[in-house]
């Protein structure tokens, strides 16, 4: 027996609010673009927050005081004081850094984590999609020709079923071919019925093989939906866009996460101040 899986949701949730049909038109305007904004307030987060990074030690640069006696020529004498109270005054300021990188992170994370979250999620419904929905057999099976009802396809398969049913295979062959390189809706729905007239047949009386019959055939509902690796459709886009978005998170965790902010702060700060800011005797 094959198990039967409930309708797609939205990698694990509801769909807010619920999609009334999974189609080409669903994907084009809310699915697919739904996930290029996320990627895109993704992106613009982690370069504000780079931005606002970079400005803030660029500005703890020109905000720490000198101590000691300025020369004529522009040089700073500093007694041993001088020197303790210098690196003090450094000290806090590079403190203030780490707090100031610290405080961004935490906004980039408000900003982009629930997008990153979301995305994940799209990325595997566009799985699912791709697989029980939008696969090769599924689009071919949803092929019609403007004007035709529901009716008008159902009853034409039906005929053109009962008309090749036990047909000699090398008919059955010549007819494949024949729709192959007709290409046409018409020869796509006929291919459908052929495809399912070879798959009835004992291996032995079966003309090719369907996934040969399935690789040389184009239907464009599945070339827009899910496309190929060189040429990919709007689910595999989907997917793209999701690994985009997270390698930039990744590159961005690499230099502002809570490691690298442990490294800087021990690369800005040399000296440990008790609670009066002056260095604690013995700290390098």
């Amino acid at each position: 027996m094959l198990t039967l899986n409930p309708r797609i949701d939205f990698g694990g949730q509801q769909w807010q609010p619920p999609v009334a049909s999974f189609d080409l038109a669903w994907l084009k305007s809310t699915f697919h673009p739904a996930q290029v904004s996320r990627r895109d307030r993704v992106i613009a987060a982690i370069a504000d927050g780079e931005g606002r990074i970079a400005k803030a030690r660029k500005d703890a640069v020109g905000n720490t005081p000198v101590i000691g006696d300025v020369r004529a020529d522009g040089s700073v004498y500093r007694n041993s004081a001088h020197q303790q109270l210098q690196a003090a005054a450094k000290s806090v300021a590079d403190a203030q850094v780490v707090n100031a990188i610290r405080k961004i992170r935490l906004e980039v994370d408000g900003k982009a984590l629930a997008d990153l979250q979301d995305m994940e999620r799209a990325s595997l419904t566009a799985k699912n999609l791709s697989e029980r929905v939008f696969s090769q057999i599924q689009c071919l099976s949803r092929v019609s020709i403007t004007g035709w009802t529901a009716a008008d396809l159902v009853g034409y398969k039906a005929n053109y079923a009962q008309l090749i049913r036990g047909i000699a295979s090398i008919e059955l062959h010549r007819l494949a071919q024949g729709c192959l390189d007709d290409g046409s809706p018409l020869a796509l729905i006929q291919l459908d019925v052929i495809r399912v007239e070879n798959f009835s047949r004992k291996k032995d009386d079966r003309p090719f093989h369907n996934a040969t019959l399935l690789d040389l055939i184009n239907v464009p509902e599945f070339a827009t939906a899910v496309g190929t690796e060189s040429q990919p459709g709007l689910l595999r886009q989907v997917i793209s866009l999701h690994r985009e978005a997270g390698t930039a998170w990744a590159g961005f965790l690499g230099r502002i996460g809570q490691a690298s902010i442990q490294r800087i702060a021990r690369g800005l700060s040399d000296r440990k101040l008790d609670t009066t800011s002056i260095p604690i005797d013995g700290a390098e």
